[in-house]
């Protein structure tokens, strides 16, 4: 369904704004927020992920989610 295309970029987006070698650091994703206003028109979903790291070990990965009409939220 559109719905869980759109819900799969959710999980996916953590990794794909991964800076740290991950052969070197693990990590959790504690928490997921997905913010749509609206769903995707097709199968086509992408994404363009950005990776914010501080010393201290706290980190945020922020995603734009789009499909062929433009914006349809973010990660």
């Amino acid at each position: 369904s559109p719905f869980v295309r759109l819900a799969t970029l959710a999980d996916l987006a953590n990794g794909n704004s991964q800076a740290l070698d991950p052969t070197a650091y693990i990590y959790v994703n504690p928490d997921i927020t997905l913010y749509a206003h609206r769903l995707p028109v097709d199968e086509w979903v992408g994404m363009k992920s950005a990776a914010y790291q501080h010393p201290s070990g706290i980190g945020l990965a922020d995603t734009s989610v789009f499909d062929r009409e433009g914006p349809l939220g973010r990660i």
